[in-house]
């Protein structure tokens, strides 16, 4: 597979409805990003649907559950783009230039990593509030 600049990689567990909205907003992305999905263990046909809408995605699944990061960065090796976009599988990009907006970032020598928009699609109405902060003492 060319390089495409960016892999984003999704890590899933019964989470179907979830995963394909994720995955299609990945695919959203302009320019094509190659995408990684990694199921751990679901019982909910999660990596079989995935795989019949999105032919063009790579799904590794897995009988036995390892755990979040044990996936993420088994996706992370999987990946052959040189940039790995992580993102839950319940979030989806904001908008289409999310990822060319990060891999742009790192034309900066000084930029090692970077945070990216994004909306949490079961909390969508709560995802765009600021969070409480600390007050400071004076």
């Amino acid at each position: 597979m060319p390089d495409r600049g960016a892999t984003v990689v999704i890590v899933t567990k019964d989470r179907r409805d979830d995963a394909l909205q994720a995955v299609e907003s990945a695919l959203g992305q302009k320019p094509p990003v190659e995408v990684v999905v990694v199921d751990d263990g679901s019982h909910d046909g999660t990596a079989d649907a995935l795989a019949d809408v999105f032919p063009e995605v790579r799904v590794e699944r897995h009988e036995q559950p390892a755990g979040l990061v044990v996936r993420r960065n088994e996706a992370a090796r999987l990946a052959s783009a040189p940039i790995i976009v992580s993102i839950d599988d319940d979030a989806i990009f904001t908008d289409t230039a999310v990822v060319a907006n990060a891999v742009a970032a790192f034309d900066d020598p000084r930029v090692a990593a970077v945070a990216i928009p994004y909306v949490a699609s079961r909390r969508a109405s709560t995802s765009s509030k600021p969070r409480p902060t600390a007050a400071a003492s004076t």
